[in-house]
């Protein structure tokens, strides 16, 4: 993710999720329809849902991230 950007031409938010059995790690990152033409294998949203969820993590680099979605 370092190499891409977001529509603003600055790093695009991404978060990574380590470990993921089955997986070597999971992206969540911005993408636009067709999602399935940003990703390989990654979750893709619309970027101002990234952003929101980005912004609302204050310690970006914590190795500890509890994830709860609800439908």
């Amino acid at each position: 993710m370092a190499r891409k950007k977001n529509s603003k031409g600055l790093p695009r938010e991404a978060i990574f999720i380590p470990k993921v059995e089955g997986f070597t790690g999971i992206f969540i990152h911005m993408g636009k329809p067709p999602y399935e033409n940003w990703s390989d294998g990654c979750i893709v949203v619309d970027e101002e849902k990234i952003i929101e969820i980005y912004n609302s993590i204050d310690s970006k680099d914590a190795q500890n991230v509890t994830v709860t979605i609800t439908g």
